[in-house]
């Protein structure tokens, strides 16, 4: 986890609502943030040019320059494993050779996941989630395939569910508004350079 995604976490509880949908409008659209001015992340998100400059200084930051620094020093780390992918793939001889690749890495990693789950872990969560009331399943980036795909396994059982939408703003809002018997699951894709 990055630096900025670290502060994010450990000060998104005591953000105000219109800070909170400044930040998601920031994820959301990280490629075009990197660049904007106070004003124009203002007028995008809709909220006051004073909550930028607010955020930057809640999260830890001097002001919205370095803010925004460590906004592109995040959007450049997730470029180099753009790139390190697309040097993967040029690698691939033929179609053949990328199915298989994709074949046996998708082997290690269930291999590696059997290893690592605790059976008696895995029976706490199978029981959680048989007994909340409605289920909020996270999943971003990567993993929003994965919480979809649990969703619908979910809804199929006949529970409620609600899959966080990308894009959707009121994510903070509605994660704020859990209730008790409510079950927050969050899935995270880990993606690794294999050789």
């Amino acid at each position: 986890m990055d630096t900025l995604d670290r502060r994010l976490k450990q000060k998104l509880p005591s953000l105000t609502g219109s800070q909170r949908r400044l930040v998601d409008y920031i994820l959301s659209h990280d490629e075009e943030s990197i660049f904007h001015t106070v004003r124009d992340l203002a007028k995008k998100s809709n909220v006051s040019e004073a909550t930028v400059v607010r955020l930057s200084k809640a999260l830890g930051f001097s002001g919205f320059p370095e803010f925004q620094r460590e906004l592109r020093l995040r959007f450049k780390n997730r470029l180099k494993t753009t790139s390190r992918l697309q040097k993967t793939v040029k690698k691939v001889a033929h179609e053949g050779d990328l199915l298989a690749k994709i074949l046996q890495t998708d082997m290690v990693n269930i291999q590696e996941t059997l290893q690592q789950i605790h059976i008696e872990e895995f029976r706490e969560s199978v029981k959680a989630m048989d007994s909340a009331q409605r289920i909020v399943i996270i999943g971003l980036r990567g993993a929003y395939a994965l919480a979809f795909f649990l969703g619908m396994a979910l809804e199929f059982l006949q529970k409620r569910v609600w899959v966080v939408q990308l894009g959707i703003g009121d994510m903070w809002d509605r994660l704020l508004g859990l209730e008790k018997g409510d079950l927050v699951v969050a899935v995270r894709a880990r993606w690794r350079e294999r050789r």
